[in-house]
């Protein structure tokens, strides 16, 4: 088999004058080659990573899910593109800005500490020798596994930013200064120098501060002083670079253990856990790892956690017209063969939902033909409509390549898909981050999606709540959101709609990241003691948007995701099913 060439080079990626994207769009990417993983696991290993508490979670009588969740890492985005444009351009805080800009390269040179796709995928296939203990003992030896990559990578990654200058050091010591100028008791005790040790408790911990190893308690941004929530929010940046290095499935396991610990009355017995295929907006093809390899790690992501897993596999418009059709084809290849219960698409990289041809946009940033992107989105569409399994998009003014691609997000393309495109017979959309927890400066883009959900047609839209920070401690955002999930339609409410999310591993920037969870729920519940609400948007909405019960909407030949993962979790079981 042709090796695949990924070029690790990426510090020659340009920051100033022309851009990686506008060598993409003038035709210098080479077309991929082959894909590197050729099959699935033989033998099929022991489902190691459904530990003790998913094993927990299945045996109570609730179903809790996280509807948005992500876990890339460095080889599967471009790296530079991806964090001085996505993540970077719409940080409000000047510094944290500089920080993960001036990150950039240092993960970049890093990018091979982070396994291939192949290097995971054959790690996860000689796993099979681990069914000689205990589940408890795997996860406990997981574990230790992960400290200690973890003290490795903070190793290599403090002598690495070194190496870079002194802009990333000078940066952390004068945010924990300015906290420390105020008298923050909690970094009293936090020496001013960057060090090698702050590096391995930021990768460790995270941006939460911990008095002791033991504690269990994170706080939040919200719950400081200015000065110490920016200090702690660099340290949940350096926090987020240690998970976009590690193998997925350490992040898979982090994910799960930290989320149990933290947030313990949100039991989850599965996640939804969405791919990104940025090639072109951001960069060459060779710059990420093939989408095909993706999808064969995470259905062995899926297989070894007995269904916790649950994947969408990432579509690309711009792929197909650069390849011939080859995003959408693997989009069928991957719900039918590979255990992926939906898809996902991200518009701010450079498109509407729909209706491109007749909506410019005011951006240096290249695209394809708008024409040619309605047409290829038209197909998508039609195709998941006739697979019965829905399409998750990013819907918050966050995480273009610049302001002007933010704006693509909102509900302006799905208005145009529900009204241009007479063909869907009930197309299921979540819109992820329903709009956002802030106030957009067009208008309110929460109440549009909300607006969308109640008017008929072919698209079934759904909303999920990832990344809702205000939510968890904002009386304003509490109060809008109740009176959202009250609005009527046909035959219900907004809260027959609505599910929780938390768009990890995105929140891992968030100090206190592992009590998302927790105060979703707790706000939840508060809006109706009933219990009816939170039954819905904690769980029972996901199953019915992605087609996951015995009544749900079933394709166009009568076959379901339902029955599709049935069949595909049939060695091990599903183990989130009830009997």
């Amino acid at each position: 088999m042709p090796k695949t060439y990924i070029d690790r080079t990426r510090r020659s990626l340009v920051f100033g004058g022309a851009t990686l994207g506008g060598m993409a769009a003038a035709g210098c990417c080479s077309i991929p080659l082959s894909p590197q993983i050729s099959g699935g696991c033989s033998p099929l290993p022991f489902p190691f990573l459904a530990g003790p508490e998913v094993l927990a979670a299945w045996a109570k009588p609730e179903r809790f899910f996280d509807a948005h969740t992500h876990f890339f890492n460095a080889q599967d985005v471009p790296v530079a593109g991806f964090l001085t444009k996505s993540v970077a351009h719409s940080i409000k805080s000047e510094n944290l800005r500089k920080l993960i800009i001036a990150l950039a390269p240092v993960v970049e040179a890093l990018a091979n500490l982070a396994p291939t796709t192949e290097r995971e995928h054959r790690e996860l296939c000689r796993s099979s020798a681990k069914a000689l203990h205990t589940l408890r003992a795997q996860s406990e030896d997981l574990d230790t596994e992960i400290d200690r990559r973890r003290d490795d990578m903070a190793r290599e990654l403090y002598k690495r930013i070194l190496q870079e200058g002194d802009e990333i050091p000078r940066l952390f010591n004068e945010a924990v200064s300015r906290a420390k100028s105020r008298d923050i008791n909690a970094l009293r005790n936090q020496t001013t120098a960057f060090s090698e040790d702050f590096v391995r408790e930021a990768l460790r911990d995270g941006g939460s501060y911990r008095t002791s190893s033991k504690a269990l308690i994170s706080r939040r941004t919200s719950d400081m002083a200015t000065e110490e929530a920016e200090a702690m929010s660099m340290k949940g940046a350096l926090q987020f670079v240690g998970f976009m290095l590690a193998p997925r499935h350490h992040n898979l396991r982090t994910y799960i253990r930290r989320f149990s610990e933290h947030s313990p009355s949100l039991p989850l017995s599965g996640c939804f856990a969405a791919m990104v295929d940025f090639n072109y907006w951001l960069d060459c093809p060779a710059k990420a790892s093939l989408m095909h390899d993706q999808v064969m790690v995470h259905e062995q992501l899926a297989l070894l956690s007995r269904g916790f897993l649950m994947p969408l596999v990432a579509y690309n418009p711009w792929v197909d017209i650069k390849e011939g059709d080859a995003s959408i084809k693997l989009v069928e290849k991957a719900v039918k063969e590979h255990g992926c219960v939906g898809v996902k698409i991200y518009p701010p990289m450079g498109f509407y939902a729909y209706g491109n041809a007749g909506s410019p946009i005011q951006s240096s940033e290249p695209r394809p033909d708008p024409v040619m992107l309605d047409k290829k989105l038209r197909t998508f569409y039609e195709l998941c409509d006739d697979l019965g399994v829905p399409v998750m998009a990013h819907a918050n003014e966050s995480n273009g390549r610049d302001a002007a691609h933010d704006m693509l997000a909102g509900a302006k393309g799905w208005i145009s898909l529900r009204e241009q495109v007479g063909t869907l017979k009930g197309l299921r959309v979540n819109a992820g981050h329903f709009g956002g927890d802030d106030v957009h400066d067009s208008s309110d883009w929460t109440n549009d999606f909300v607006r969308l959900m109640s008017e008929p047609g072919g698209l079934r839209m759904y909303a999920d709540l990832g990344y809702w920070e205000r939510l968890l401690d904002k009386k304003p955002t509490q109060d809008n959101l109740a009176k959202i999930l009250m609005a009527p339609l046909t035959g219900g409410t907004t809260a027959d709609r609505v599910m929780y999310g938390s768009d990890w591993l995105m929140l891992s920037k968030e100090p206190g990241w592992e009590t998302y969870g927790e105060g979703v729920a707790k706000v939840i519940r508060g809006l109706d003691p009933s219990g009816k609400i939170s039954t819905k948007v904690l769980g029972g909405n996901v199953l019915e948007c992605y087609g996951l019960t015995e009544t749900s909407r079933r394709g166009a030949k009568g076959v379901g995701t339902f029955e599709r993962l049935q069949k595909f979790h049939e060695t091990n079981g599903l183990g989130w099913l009830k009997d």
